[in-house]
């Protein structure tokens, strides 16, 4: 019915020699296990690396889903599960005529379910940084200790991110993913990808704020303005009056180490 190949090289991310072949397919069950008389068979899976194995580059994976499991995850909004149904022509390995018909329904799958799955997905991946799992998930502790996180499992996150932003702005995944995502995550899945200064603006509202952050600090030499307390000789009012009139704090000069008076009264 749909059978698609939906590994790196679909988003367009995949790095020279290392792009993996992982296969999705969709086949309509028979009649005696639609009815429930045939023992169910959801989804089925082949690998030519046993299983809990890593697969290696060029390694096929295939996974097959039963088209009524296949549409319970493509309505929950699974990121695996969306993939056949917006990737590019290419990609698609066998298609029959009920294929053609589920990939024009595409868009109609999408909900509100879909944001909280890549959230999910999304932080999932970014739980494995540190290459500690306690789930059947792969570990790879030559990344760990080259880079000091798994950037395999920070690239996935990036990608998750990018991808839920634009299903919940414009209702569709761009598959290969645009070129500024298709040159940014790579560039993470390399190496350690340089981090955002701690004084970055987060948001266009916050400019004002992170160019204050930004700015080198400065030797402060302008006098500041306070009132004068009875009894209180203090930095900030030299006279120690109590007149109650506003006077201004001694300051250094940036050429002398002198102390001066800078006070307004007579």
């Amino acid at each position: 019915m749909l059978r698609t190949v939906v590994g790196s090289g679909v988003h367009g991310i995949a790095n020279a020699g290392t792009g993996d072949h992982d296969e999705t397919g969709v086949s309509v069950e028979s009649a005696d296990t639609a009815l429930g008389v045939g023992k169910p068979l959801e989804h089925s899976v082949f690998r030519t690396r046993p299983e809990g194995e890593r697969s290696g580059p060029g390694d096929p994976d295939l996974v097959m889903y039963s088209l009524r499991k296949y549409l319970r995850l493509a309505v929950e909004g699974d990121p695996t599960a969306l993939l056949p149904l917006f990737a590019p022509a290419e990609s698609v390995l066998t298609l029959t005529s009920l294929g053609e018909e589920l990939r024009e329904l595409g868009p109609s799958f999408l909900s509100q379910e879909a944001v909280h799955r890549f959230l999910g997905y999304k932080n999932a991946q970014r739980d494995r940084l540190p290459g500690v799992s306690t789930r059947k998930t792969p570990n790879r502790p030559e990344l760990v200790a080259a880079h000091g996180y798994d950037v395999e499992y920070a690239s996935h996150a990036l990608r998750l991110a990018y991808q839920g932003l634009e299903l919940v702005t414009t209702g569709a995944l761009t598959l290969p993913m645009p070129e500024r995502e298709q040159e940014r995550v790579p560039r993470v899945k390399r190496g350690p990808f340089p981090t955002r200064p701690r004084c970055w603006p987060r948001s266009p509202t916050s400019n004002a704020r992170a160019r204050r952050r930004c700015r080198p600090p400065v030797r402060r030499t302008c006098p500041t303005w306070t009132r004068c307390r009875p009894g209180r000789r203090t930095p900030t009012c030299g006279t120690g009056r109590g007149d109650g009139r506003v006077h201004r704090r001694r300051a250094r000069t940036p050429s002398s180490s002198r102390w001066i008076s800078l006070s307004d009264s007579a």
